[in-house]
């Protein structure tokens, strides 16, 4: 009986869907009777639901109590709009206390002190981790509520404060027994910027001394060897018993004092003497036995190897790229190594040679990342040649050779940076075992080094251009993941961007790549890409800039599958966030993927966006995607044009964010004008070969939506133009605390 019931219902919900499309054609007139018919069919799919046995039933039914924490997003925002959902879910959550365990003391939260207080209530009496980013003066009002509190706080991390107010916070708890994490400004170290670190190895940064009496106070208070807070050495994390210590120097006195921590896993090694001599006789105290992660800035990280122990499973360190073969050389030694990250420096030092020395394999490493730049002197490039120029082409090819015969069994690869893309791709073509890729070149930044004349930038930058992309991909049959960010220079040929021709500019392969299930892309500039290259898709995302160009291809995308939404049959997941969005063109699609063609392929059940949706698109996106017919307003009421119309109404307020995705706002417009806004606008008015030019549509789209799509061209030419007349008056703030 269910089974010819649910027959029923899928024959009358064809029968309305196309009752609505009639009605939608002939005239506006007859909203209302459409929202009645709209309302029969989601009736219809909520009976369906019901008599249908729930792929994803209440997790609260199915789930033992102990996993419940697991499935509750940790936000504090998140965690309450749960509370929402029913009375069950409400006193779960509330029952719950790991879930309230983060305090948040921030007045950019809306309502902040409320939380803050329903959290520590929820949580006890489990341990409390607070977070105080507030001025002085803000903090003192509040904290007769809070330092009673004191003897659950398991980790405290302040912002906003000098070291005096810092210790004056601590030290007015009574006691904090508890405690194990304290994030303060003790001395913090770090590097400085790139190019200064390979131009003066010595730099090395202790931002704001602290006064050794406050110093005392502090650590009294939360005893804590005062030792750990001096520029040589910093505890992170337990204070008692620390994982992860960063320090300036490893040598046998400093190996000698970290072995006396059992739990020591991560060293951070920010070293500034370089030239210190190697110790020939080492005592057992000085080897870390149990050290798996080792971060390091400097010059030589294979000097510190000789403290560190063989369970090294990952390691992270800059290089130059003369050195890479000694340094394979020397992690043979290490033979659990799994992750090998290198910021590869591309400047060949004065006097330096390429040796390739040894050739044992390093089987060990899964996982592969380097990024690669190039950092020079002014004197090294003024005294750069051609010949110079050739060389540094041919170091990347020796490195890449040498990578692709001492680490052949790599499973996950990242390559980004400055990029030669020939040896670049010839590389990606001998990865046999690869089952993600992650490819993010970018060209080199001459323009901030002095004495580089612009013959010799073009000339350099020759080998980083990337032409329309072709692979052979046939031996890649374990790549699943494929991430890929297209550099700005990467701009078809003119006679490509000028030809009629349908073959899309960028093009992976000419065969399809099965095995690929995720994709991610982002492009700083508009251009097309074949996404038919993948057709057992489950997930794509688009990353990268969020202004005007971003949302073409975007769009393009969309449009395709308005057209053909049983394209992609097991696409389940899109990830727009990051991006301005055409939201016509997304509900437009919803509609078409997980209404018309419900049932004949995998609806589109997660979608990634900006968060905090206003309601005009939050609740007709979530009826969609339970695959009801959504109660929205005209597609016109979410275009682009309609967008154009507000962002440039100087009598409207608002952040360019929030008005994009029509939130309210009171960010006031601004009188100084921003001439960078106008970057990339005119790319608007580029007119290329829509979807619906090429594509037939299947099943038949209504008339009056493919008038719409046949309208996306003009709708972008009519923001385009006001943007380019709004942008002479005024100009507004990018985003807003509310924006995302």
């Amino acid at each position: 009986m269910s089974t010819e019931r649910i027959e029923a219902i899928k024959q009358q919900q064809r029968l309305l869907l196309a009752e609505i499309d009639r009605l939608d054609d002939e005239s506006a007139g007859n909203s209302y009777r459409i929202h009645e018919l709209q309302q029969d069919y989601n009736k219809l799919v909520d009976e369906e639901s019901e008599m249908t046995p729930g792929l994803l039933p209440d997790p609260f039914t199915v789930l033992p109590p102990e996993l419940w924490p697991n499935i509750i997003p940790d936000y504090m925002e998140e965690v309450l709009k749960n509370t929402l959902v029913s009375l069950k879910w409400r006193q779960n959550i509330f029952s719950m206390p790991s879930l309230w365990t983060r305090v948040d003391l921030d007045e950019r939260i809306e309502d902040y002190l409320n939380k803050a207080i329903t959290c520590i209530h929820f949580s006890r009496p489990l341990k409390i981790d607070l977070h105080i980013d507030l001025s002085f003066e803000a903090w003192k009002e509040i904290a007769p509520m809070i330092l009673g509190e004191g003897y659950r706080i398991k980790s405290l991390t302040l912002y906003e404060m000098n070291h005096e107010q810092g210790v004056a916070t601590v030290t007015a708890f009574d006691s904090l027994p508890a405690l194990r994490y304290i994030k303060f400004p003790f001395n913090y170290r770090r590097s400085g910027s790139i190019l200064e670190w390979w131009q003066d190895p010595d730099q090395f940064i202790v931002t704001g001394p602290m006064d050794p009496n406050l110093l005392q106070q502090l650590c009294s208070k939360i005893n804590l060897d005062p030792a750990w807070a001096t520029p040589e050495l910093c505890v992170e994390g337990d204070l008692i018993e620390p994982e992860t210590v960063t320090i300036s120097r490893l040598d046998e006195q400093t190996a000698t004092f970290l072995n006396k921590f059992r739990n020591l896993k991560r060293i951070r090694l920010y070293e500034v003497d370089s030239n210190r001599k190697t110790s020939t006789q080492k005592s057992t105290d000085s080897l870390l036995p149990s050290i798996t992660n080792l971060l390091y800035r400097g010059l030589d990280v294979t000097q510190a190897f000789q403290y560190i122990g063989n369970t090294l499973t990952r390691l992270d360190t800059e290089i130059n790229i003369c050195d890479i073969a000694s340094l394979l050389d020397s992690l043979v030694q290490f033979p659990v190594l799994e992750r090998l990250a290198l910021q590869v420096n591309q400047a060949v030092k004065k006097g330096a040679e390429y040796n390739k020395t040894g050739n044992s394999s390093l089987l060990s490493i899964k996982i592969l990342k380097m990024k690669f730049i190039y950092c020079a002197s002014d004197t090294t490039m003024t005294q750069e040649s051609p010949g110079a120029i050739y060389n540094h082409e041919k170091l990347p090819i020796l490195l890449f050779d040498l990578f692709a015969g001492r680490t052949s069994l790599v499973e996950e690869v990242e390559l980004r940076g400055e990029l030669h893309f020939g040896p670049t791709i010839r590389y990606i073509q001998t990865l046999r075992n690869i089952k993600s890729l992650y490819l993010d070149p970018h060209p080199p930044i001459f323009g901030r080094i002095h004495g580089v004349t612009p013959e010799f930038e073009e000339l350099a930058t020759l080998s980083y251009q990337i032409p329309a992309m072709s692979i052979d991909w046939a031996q890649h049959q374990h790549l699943q993941k494929l991430s890929i960010f297209i550099p700005m220079f990467s701009d078809p040929s003119p006679i490509q961007a000028d030809s009629d021709s349908t073959q899309p500019w960028y093009s992976l392969s000419s065969t399809p790549i099965l095995s690929v299930t995720d994709l991610e892309l982002s492009f700083r500039k508009p251009l097309f890409f074949n996404f038919g290259c993948f057709p057992n898709l489950t997930s794509i995302s688009f990353y990268g800039h969020s202004g005007e160009p971003a949302f073409m291809y975007i769009s393009d995308f969309l449009e395709k599958l308005i057209l053909q939404p049983r394209r992609w049959p097991s696409l389940e997941s899109m990830h727009l966030g990051g991006h301005w969005i055409e939201w016509d063109m997304v509900l437009l699609m919803l509609e078409r993927r997980n209404v018309v063609s419900r049932g004949a392929v995998k609806a589109i059940t997660s979608l990634g966006l900006p968060r905090y949706l206003p309601y005009k698109l939050s609740r007709p996106i979530s009826q969609l995607l339970q695959g009801k017919s959504p109660e929205r307003q005209p597609l016109c009421e979410y275009s682009v044009d309609a967008v154009g119309k507000r962002l440039w109404d100087r009598n409207i307020t608002g952040c360019r964010g929030c008005i994009r995705m029509f939130k309210l706002c009171n960010e006031p417009p601004r009188d100084k004008i921003r001439p960078a806004m106008l970057r990339g606008i005119a790319d608007l008015a580029r007119r290329h070969e829509l979807p619906f030019e090429s594509l037939r549509a299947d099943p038949p789209l209504s008339a009056g939506a493919m008038e719409w799509l046949k309208g996306k061209y003009e709708r972008r030419l009519k923001y385009m133009h006001l943007h380019m007349e709004g942008e002479k008056i005024f100009s507004r703030a990018f985003a807003c605390v509310h924006a995302y």
